[in-house]
């Protein structure tokens, strides 16, 4: 389903990318809810790579023009990683590049 999503917000083209992000995190705290650990680690791993994609290699506070949803992103990955630490579901290992 995730993926349908994807398709579609990147048809539209724009700034999409911070919705695709929210998007993996609500189905990365939904797995986590529902107790499917593969698929939340999944989400909350794709989540993480497309924040690093919006803000680029290197993090400042300026966090570009749709800062809101960058911001809300942020936020909800700490959601995310608490439900996580309260599910017992290890976090997925960042990748090393």
């Amino acid at each position: 389903m995730l993926e349908e999503q994807r398709r579609s917000l990147s048809a539209r083209g724009g700034s999409e990318l911070d919705l695709v992000q929210l998007d993996a995190l609500r189905g990365a705290m939904l797995g986590a809810e529902l107790g499917r650990a593969d698929e939340a680690r999944r989400d909350f791993a794709q989540a993480r790579e497309q924040l690093k994609l919006a803000l680029g290699d290197k993090p400042s506070r300026d966090l570009g023009p749709n800062w809101p949803r960058t911001y809300r992103g942020k936020v909800m990955r700490r959601e995310a990683e608490g439900l996580f630490k309260v599910r017992g579901i290890p976090l997925p290992e960042p990748d090393a590049k």
